[in-house]
Parts: C-alpha cells; structure tokens; sequence
C-alpha cells in the first residue's frame, strides 16, 4: 500500500492496527488484600508489577455483576492491586 505524501515525515497518515484481547483472571475483591491467597504469591500466579485482574465487586465468580480492571504495583504478597483508570 503506497502512503501519499505527509508533511511530518515518514509515518504515514493511515496505519494497520491490530485488536489484542486482554485475557485477566477474575478474582474476587476481597481476596487482592489477603497477603496470604494464591493471587498475590508470586511463585504460584505469577503476580509482578503490571499483572492483571477483572477484580469481581459484586456477585460471585460463577455469576459476577459488577468487576473492576486491576494491576499490581509489584510482586510481594503485600503489594496493592489497584484501579486501572482512563
């Protein structure tokens, strides 16, 4: 595909995209905080700065009605899972 002439260099106007799912475990809200769950050992879940969850806020895992996007600011049992804003 040939790209017309731009007057800001070389990236072209139109660009090919690709859609990536983002595949989260859903976990319930409650268990981020528990150091002790399985979520939040490293060793088992994998859990590191960036790892994310569709945190449950309502319902159950079976059936939830409300979740949240979630990362971890780090890998220790203790660190937070927090909010993913816009």
């Amino acid at each position: 595909m040939a790209y017309p002439e731009n007057n800001i260099g070389d990236i072209p106007k139109d660009v090919n995209t690709t859609v990536i799912a983002l595949v989260a475990p859903m976990v319930l809200v409650a268990r981020l905080s528990e150091a002790t769950d399985v979520i939040n050992q490293t060793h088992k879940s994998g859990k590191e700065a960036g790892a994310m969850v569709l945190a449950i806020t309502a319902g159950t895992v079976d059936a939830p009605t409300a979740f949240e996007l979630r990362a971890a600011v780090g890998s220790q049992p203790a660190d937070a899972w927090v909010p993913v804003t816009a």
